[in-house]
């Protein structure tokens, strides 16, 4: 791997975005192949090139290649930091991608970690300005509140819902339903 390493840090600079995003798909599951000490070294500072790329289809591939990697709790924990900016992304296909994988960062990182980290912004994405990532992100509060438990339920999506219901904006009263 460190003989082709050299080929593949290039290859996050192709001038081509589907070349790019051909890397973006790939990248974490070559990094659980070839273990734990490779994955949180060089592949992880390949992910974090190709998560500050400018072409949003290399983004999102490298998003929906997150639940194809096989990836472990270990690995989920070590992706976190790198990828919780993703929530915000300016690409709403990008944001709706990564609501995809939130359960599962739930159900690895456990409640309290999930809170302090992508939580609220999964919760604040029931208000984003696209419909399309309204309805993920109440499709998957019901999948956390099936994680979760419903404890973290009553504390955080009810409350949640409860506010967006008296939302000045007829969007988030919707989102409420």
């Amino acid at each position: 791997f460190q003989a082709l390493l050299p080929d593949i840090q290039a290859l996050t600079k192709d001038i081509c975005p589907h070349v790019r995003g051909a890397l973006a798909r790939g990248v974490l599951k070559l990094g659980a192949a070839l273990g734990k000490k490779v994955y949180e070294g060089p592949v992880m500072g390949l992910v974090q090139d190709l998560l500050k790329d400018e072409a949003a289809e290399v983004r999102l591939e490298l998003v929906t290649s997150f639940s194809e990697a096989g990836l472990d709790t270990a690995g989920v924990a070590t992706l976190l930091p790198a990828v919780s900016g993703l929530y915000e992304d300016k690409q709403w296909r990008v944001r709706q991608a990564m609501l995809s994988f939130t359960p599962r960062i739930a159900r690895d990182l456990g409640e309290r970690m999930f809170m302090s980290t992508v939580g609220p912004a999964c919760l604040k994405m029931t208000t984003d300005n696209v419909c399309a990532v309204r309805q993920s992100a109440g499709h998957v509060l019901r999948s956390l509140c099936e994680v979760l438990g419903p404890e973290w339920s009553r504390e955080h999506v009810f409350k949640h819902i409860a506010k967006l219901a008296e939302h000045k904006s007829y969007l988030n009263r919707i989102a409420a339903l």
